[in-house]
Parts: C-alpha cells; sequence; structure tokens
C-alpha cells in the first residue's frame, strides 16, 4: 500500500484483531479498499485508514459474523474519510442490534451507498431517509430482508419527501417486493419514475431486474 502507484487494494481473509498499523510518510495514495474479513476489528481497521490519504471507495463484506457493532465502521471511516468518501459498500453479517447507521448522514460526498437494510430500520415514525446523506445519488438496500410493508413504507416517505431527503438520488435497487399487489407495486413504480429514480429489482443473488416503467 505504500507503493507511490497504488490506488487499489484488495484484501481477502485477513486477520488483524489488536493488530496495530504504523505508518511513515508519505501517507498511502490508495483510493479504492476492499476488504473480505470477519476478523478484522475497528481499531485494526483505524489504524490502516489513518495512513491513507484520500480513500475514495470502500468495502467491508464478511462471510461469518462480525463480534462488533456495524456502525463502528462508520464511525472509523469519519475519523479518517470523511471529506473523501465517495463509494461505501457494507455487506456486514451481525447479531440482533439497535444500533444503526445514523453515522451516514455526515458524509458530505458518500454519492454511493450499498447496505443493510435492517441497520437504515429506524423507526416507524422515520425512514432511511432521514440517516443518509443528502449528496446520495444510488441507494442499493442489500436482501437481507424480504420487503415488507413497513419498508415499503418508508421507500415512499423518501419518494415523497426526496426534494427534502435525498433530492439527488438517481439510482434504488433492492430485492423484488412480491407480497405487493399489482395495483400498489405500480403506483409504487411511477412514484419513483415520476421523481427520476431508476428502480432495480434484485430477483435473486446476482440476477437483477430493471424497471421497465
Amino acid at each position: 500500500m505504500a507503493l507511490p502507484s497504488t490506488r487499489f487494494v484488495r484484501m481477502h481473509y485477513i486477520w488483524a484483531w489488536n493488530f496495530v498499523w504504523h505508518w511513515g510518510l508519505p501517507k498511502s495514495e490508495v483510493t479504492d479498499l476492499s476488504i473480505k474479513s470477519e476478523a478484522l476489528s475497528p481499531l485494526a481497521l483505524s489504524g490502516l485508514l489513518s495512513g491513507i490519504k484520500a480513500l475514495r471507495r470502500f468495502c467491508y463484506v464478511s462471510e461469518g459474523r462480525v463480534s462488533f457493532e456495524p456502525s463502528e465502521i462508520c464511525y472509523v471511516l469519519l475519523e479518517n474519510s470523511t471529506d473523501t468518501l465517495e463509494f461505501l459498500e457494507l455487506g456486514i453479517k451481525y447479531q440482533v442490534t439497535d444500533e444503526k447507521y445514523t453515522c451516514l448522514r455526515k458524509f458530505p460526498r458518500l454519492q454511493t451507498l450499498s447496505v443493510n437494510y435492517k441497520l437504515l430500520d429506524i423507526g416507524t415514525n422515520e425512514s432511511p431517509g432521514d440517516v443518509l446523506p443528502p449528496v446520495l445519488e444510488s441507494l442499493n438496500l442489500k436482501p437481507d430482508v424480504h420487503p415488507d410493508s413497513t419498508m415499503m413504507d418508508q421507500l415512499d416517505h423518501i419518494i415523497r419527501n426526496k426534494a427534502k431527503l435525498l433530492p439527488l438520488l438517481r439510482r434504488l435497487e433492492l430485492q423484488y417486493p412480491s407480497y405487493m399487489s399489482a395495483k400498489s407495486q405500480i403506483a409504487f413504480e411511477e412514484a419513483y419514475s415520476s421523481a427520476g429514480v431508476v428502480l432495480i429489482y434484485e430477483l435473486e443473488p446476482g440476477i437483477s431486474l430493471l424497471d421497465p416503467s
């Protein structure tokens, strides 16, 4: 990562729990970091990110359950990459938690977000739009749960308040809401289409259906 020409780094199955990186100067020029592990602690990640000059894209995916609150990753990113992060993917398996990604709204340049929906579910009186950065352009809600009426109501809240919550949103991807009636689904799709948002349904992992409207 210290090589001046290195911009993209992919780390698979790394084990670093209490490990702390010691960086020299100058800082790394890496802009894209992808990690696949359930054994890289927030402390170790903080040390790793502290040596990166201007991270723009970050991906953290775990196959097994992590033993920390997923939102801790967000706070580590806020400490080190607040003003540079533009793309964030978090595919973290977690224990049942009340901790939500309320810190996401603090990233002023975050344009693309892919995250487990459960961690944006902040209650029936609010919606994920209330905790997302207003500059967000693309949102992918990972299919950790099948869409239900509560989730779709919250997404409806986003589109009805798009100008206030997410004025730049152009793309939404989620698992196909098979429970919805044809009439309700058409109304949902038309609302997003009228707002200029491309709606993409994921039928099953790796297979997507572009909303024909």
